[in-house]
């Protein structure tokens, strides 16, 4: 069974966010038991792309990002998607908590997937939370820490590494297969109004699960 930040935890859907053609600085938001933003959501798919994506915010105790389990297909049918989709957000958009393997599990089978992550490690990377556009990822293969050390020391990568970013930045865990699935966690630190890496975050989520 593949490792993440998630495995063993329990999580609460603070909301979900809807985005087409991976743009992440523009989404459709779905609030927990709300039906306006159901009703809003269908009328948004009737519209959109066919690559659509999804994912399930969960926030800390200091109301701050912590992570997200997030969801892209490119290849559902027109006359079943929304459908789909819209299932998937009146199953996932609960205030109740639940395991995270729940959660996974009612998101995946919603759209027509095996209810469980493939059996192969993943790759990582390294992103601004709703800005994974216009602030360019950072692409950390198999392994994270020792790729972003190196990064660090030789001053090289995208200027939020070091500069810092408005938004939270986040590493993620990524898979392509069945279709593109990723699971991320927040590994910044917040200061004078900034975002920045705190690798010690990153050793901790990283070796935590015995990698």
């Amino acid at each position: 069974m593949t490792v993440h930040p998630f495995s063993s935890s329990t999580v609460t859907v603070d909301h979900l966010q809807f985005a087409q053609n991976g743009v992440w600085e523009d989404v459709k938001t779905v609030y927990p038991d709300n039906f306006s933003d159901l009703y809003d959501l269908s009328t948004w798919l009737a519209e959109a792309a066919r690559d659509i994506a999804v994912e399930a915010i969960f926030m800390d105790e200091t109301s701050e990002i912590h992570g997200f389990f997030g969801v892209r297909t490119k290849d559902l049918a027109n006359a079943s998607r929304t459908l789909m989709w819209i299932r998937l957000a009146t199953l996932a958009a609960q205030k109740e908590s639940r395991s995270f393997s729940e959660l996974m599990m009612l998101c995946l089978t919603a759209l027509g997937f095996s209810p469980s992550l493939p059996d192969i490690e993943p790759t990582f990377e390294l992103g601004v939370f709703n800005f994974w556009n216009t602030a360019v990822p950072v692409i950390l293969g198999g392994s994270p820490l020792e790729k972003l050390i190196e990064l660090t020391a030789n001053q090289n990568g995208p200027s939020w590494l070091y500069e810092g970013h408005e938004a939270p930045i986040c590493l993620e865990y990524v898979w392509q297969v069945p279709t593109h699935i990723w699971i991320s966690r927040n590994i910044s630190t917040q200061s004078n109004g900034r975002y920045f890496v705190d690798t010690e975050k990153v050793r901790n989520v990283y070796h935590s699960e015995g990698r």
